[in-house]
This record gives structure tokens, C-alpha cells and sequence, in this order.
């Protein structure tokens, strides 16, 4: 007796449903931990019984929502002593590799070699200053962008970036990225 195609459907059927409710177990335990737990913070009382309870999990406080732990945490981060250091130290690599371009320009334009290796080392530093901007706008919001420095700052490197990434090139554009040791002195005044 062949059970036939009916028979192989349904078997396939099977597998697709225990795999398919198999990835999303990892999705939701962190689910569960990092939105209903709110990373740990929301404890588990005999309220809570296991059970989806809205009220519950509203009633945990909307200071410890989600978005604050968060950007608490990545504030704590940007304001670590080494970080902001690091970010001090890539802004003059990055000074240092601009003058290198401008004053070697007439050896870089000729060199494919020397061509990539300065486009890669700009990408490398603006990705780096690209990040620390997001993570910076995160972390403060837009009061990270009520100080002049950092607006001046996050304008040149976001239009560094583009015309890195369109390969445009622009004599003026060097020189404005050489003023972001604006920033440094600025930091350094505070130091």
C-alpha cells in the first residue's frame, strides 16, 4: 500500500513547522529577557506567575524602560576615560594621514598602490568617526549637538564620508578635515 504524495506533504509539513518554531526559540528567550525583563532589571515576584501579564510589566516603572538602560549604558561607554581618548588619538592619526595626502599628492595620484592604501585608511578612521557619532546621538540625544565642536565635527566627517564613499575629490576638503583638531584642542582644554 503507497501512501503516495498526501502522505510525503504532510511529513514535510512537519519539518518546516518544528523547524520553523525552532529558530524562533533563541528570539524569544531574548525577547523575554531584554524587552519583558528589561535586561535583567524587572525581577521575577510571585506578580508575575510565569504569565504575560501587561499591567505587570507596566507596572515595573517607566524609568527602567528599555530605551533608557540602553542609552545609559552606551553613554557610560562613550564617557569611559579610554574611549574618549582613543577617539582623541584616531582624530589626529586621521590629521597626521590628511597632511601625509596633501603633501605627498602628486606620489599618491601617480602610485595605484599608495591610491588604495590612503582610501582604505580613510574609510577605516571615518567609519570609526561615523560610529562614534551614532553612538554619541544615542547616548545624548540631541543635546550632543547643542555644542558647536561636535556640530562642526559631525558635519565634516558625515561629508568626508559621502564623498569618500562617491569618490569625489575636492582640494578644500582636506583642509577642512584638518580643522577637526579644533576638536582635540577644544577636548584638551577640558582636560
Amino acid at each position: 500500500m503507497s501512501t503516495g504524495k498526501p502522505y510525503s506533504l504532510l511529513i514535510e509539513w512537519a519539518l518546516v513547522l518544528v523547524f520553523d518554531q525552532a529558530k524562533f526559540v533563541p528570539a524569544q528567550l531574548f525577547i523575554y529577557w531584554v524587552v519583558i525583563r528589561r535586561l535583567g532589571k524587572l525581577g521575577i515576584s510571585e506578580g508575575f506567575n510565569g504569565k504575560w501579564n501587561d499591567q505587570y510589566i507596566h507596572d515595573g516603572g517607566a524609568e527602567m524602560s528599555l530605551m533608557k538602560v540602553c542609552r545609559s549604558k552606551v553613554q557610560r561607554f562613550v564617557e569611559i576615560p579610554a574611549v574618549e581618548n582613543s577617539i582623541l588619538g584616531m582624530t589626529i592619526v586621521l590629521c597626521v594621514v590628511i597632511f601625509a595626502e596633501l603633501a605627498l599628492e602628486a606620489q599618491i595620484n601617480d602610485n595605484e598602490v599608495l591610491t588604495q592604501i590612503f582610501k582604505m585608511m580613510n574609510f577605516f578612521m571615518l567609519t570609526f568617526f561615523i560610529i562614534e557619532i551614532v553612538l554619541k546621538l544615542f547616548a545624548l540625544g540631541f543635546g550632543f549637538l547643542k555644542e558647536f565642536i561636535n556640530t562642526f565635527d559631525s558635519i565634516i566627517v558625515i561629508t568626508s564620508y559621502v564623498f569618500l564613499l562617491l569618490d569625489l575629490r575636492l582640494p578644500i576638503l582636506g583642509l577642512l578635515r584638518t580643522l577637526r583638531l579644533l576638536k582635540v584642542i577644544a577636548s584638551m582644554k577640558k582636560i
